[in-house]
């Protein structure tokens, strides 16, 4: 285990605790959950919380709009780090994916627009009937509310409805072998994709760039089988930002082979041939 990977579990298993003990720890300058959160005198909010309040016709508070504006940028120069490095479902799901000895490939040919799909869903049941199903369909969201739900005694029912999909989607995992609900329902990785691609190939920007001459796999590449998504990072401009999680495990695998992928913050100035 590199520290880069030691480094990337620390921050979100300690993410995790931080949210796990948050109502007893007493920390002021920490406060709300992962649809809405105050560090300090920063707001971060959940950009789909944010476009299901406009979908009803009513305009948030400058807070909320702000935190969503800060969470969109976050994602628009570094990409989906909050996948990669915060998400406390996304930590669970790795943990299950690396110990399962059955990992087969799944085309990512319908998963954007299934994605696109449930997010519209989401949105509009919230705005017509004010049925908060995005509770049930953001799961960071709602495992970061389990804690403040048993603080303020909302008893058994609130309790299985914020964690029960997680634990059986958790548990449909660990028999597939996939990271189903990452790659294929999250509605709030279509936000933070579309921002992430929408970076120009030119602007500055966390990146992880592949160099096609040091590349010295041919078949089975070691960065393929490391990424947990299933992604390619073996293309001109890396692996696709809309779907990256950032999480670095295919610079890692590829680091034994040519060391051909890097961390960038800079765009590339030399256009690349994609290996075969």
């Amino acid at each position: 285990m590199t520290r880069f990977h030691i480094l990337r579990r620390t921050i979100q298993i300690l993410v995790a605790l931080v949210f796990l003990f948050l109502p007893w720890l007493g920390i002021t300058q920490i406060a709300g959950s992962l649809f809405a959160l105050q560090i300090g005198p920063i707001p971060f909010a959940d950009p789909v919380a944010t476009l299901s309040v406009v979908a009803t016709g009513t305009l948030p508070n400058v807070r909320l709009l702000a935190g969503a504006g800060i969470t969109l940028l976050i994602a628009f120069f570094l990409g989906r780090v909050f996948c990669g490095w915060i998400c406390p479902y996304g930590l669970f799901s790795e943990w299950i994916h690396a110990f399962h000895t059955r990992k087969r490939p799944l085309s990512f040919a319908h998963a954007l627009f299934t994605k696109c799909v449930i997010l519209v869903v989401c949105v509009q049941l919230f705005a017509l009937c004010a049925l908060p199903i995005l509770g049930l369909c953001s799961y960071p969201g709602a495992l970061s509310l389990i804690p403040i739900a048993i603080w303020e005694e909302a008893g058994a029912a609130i309790f299985l409805s914020l964690g029960l999909a997680p634990f059986l989607t958790l548990c449909a995992e660990a028999i597939s072998g996939e990271r189903l609900w990452c790659r294929f329902v999250c509605p709030q990785s279509v936000l933070l994709g579309l921002s992430a691609w929408l970076l120009p190939k030119q602007s500055p920007g966390l990146r992880i760039r592949w160099q096609a001459k040091q590349c010295t796999c041919k078949e089975n590449p070691a960065c393929v089988a490391a990424c947990s998504l299933r992604l390619s990072p073996r293309h001109s401009t890396g692996p696709n930002r809309l779907h990256c999680i950032q999480c670095g495990e295919c610079v890692l695998a590829c680091a034994k082979h040519g060391k051909a992928l890097s961390w960038s913050l800079t765009p590339s100035t030399k256009a690349k041939k994609t290996c075969p």
